[in-house]
Parts: structure tokens; sequence; C-alpha cells
């Protein structure tokens, strides 16, 4: 916060159409922001959010998806689907994703609900790239991951038994 004219305004609004020190105005708003700002941008003389594409172009550390930038980190679980950017846990066009697998819901027969799963080769490249960022939370993750999957292992080995004697 800061005072103008006697009134408190935020930090980030200009007074009188001046800006405070490191900061610039944005566009023709009165927003004002500074050269790493990552919330706003100016773009063609307008003020735009910072994850917002201008002239199709995202800013760097961000790629392309849909009609917003998204960050490099989040990119694999993210994707394009009809100008949308949307999880990969989402069908498109009633479609899954090629890393994922159609689970119907087994708690609800009904075909509207659906469970997308990511396939177990998915999971395990994931974790190994986190495991080179962070060996001791990767291997955390991996011995979760082992436990989750040997239930669901169970959980299927039950059912196709229960199945078979139906």
């Amino acid at each position: 916060w800061r005072t103008c004219d006697g009134r408190c305004i935020y930090k980030t609004e200009a007074c009188n159409g001046m800006c405070p020190m490191n900061s610039n105005l944005c566009g023709s708003s009165s927003r004002c922001i500074t050269a790493d700002d990552k919330s706003f941008k100016e773009c063609n003389g307008e003020c735009i959010p910072f994850l917002t594409p201008c002239n199709n172009i995202c800013p760097n550390g961000t790629i392309s998806c849909g009609a917003e930038c998204i960050p490099e980190a989040y990119s694999w679980e993210r994707k394009e689907c009809n100008g949308q950017c949307i999880y990969y846990t989402e069908s498109c066009n009633g479609e899954c994703s090629d890393r994922m697998l159609f689970c119907p819901n087994s708690q609800n027969y009904d075909e509207k609900q659906t469970v997308y799963m990511t396939t177990i080769q998915h999971i395990f490249v994931e974790i190994i790239a986190y495991t080179n960022h962070s060996p001791v939370m990767g291997h955390a993750l991996m011995v979760g991951c082992l436990v989750i999957m040997t239930t669901m292992v169970n959980s299927m080995v039950t059912t196709m038994a229960m199945i078979r004697l139906a």
C-alpha cells in the first residue's frame, strides 16, 4: 500500500499517472509493473495477464496451451483440445490421451461417469524424472506408488475373480 492524494492505493496502482520507482505503467491501464512482474505484462499497448500469449508468443519458461501460457514444468499434465487447455486426465472429443487408459467407474456403472487412469509406465517415468531432482522424495514416491499399485492389482484380481464366478 501507499498514499496518493490522501488516500490509500495499491503499490501496483499509478498515482496521478505516475508509478513508484522501478516500475512503469502497463499499457493504457493505471497498473504499475516491474521488469520481473509475473502477474501482468504489456502487449501492443494493452495490459494483459502474464500467462496470456502476446502475438501468439508465450513468455520465457512457458509454453502455449490453448489461449494461455503454462509453465514448462507443468506441460506434462496439460494438453490442448479444441483451443482449450485441459488436464491430460480429461478426455478430448471422447478420446483418451496417449498416456491414458479408459476405466469405467466401478462404483457407478453410468457410462457418463468415467475415471481416467495414468498408465503405470508414465507414472514410473515421472517418478524417475522427479528422483533426478530429489532422490529422497523420489524414493518415497516410488515406494508409495508401489503400495498403491499393489493395492490396485489386488483389487483388480478380486474383481476378475468375482466376474468369473458370476
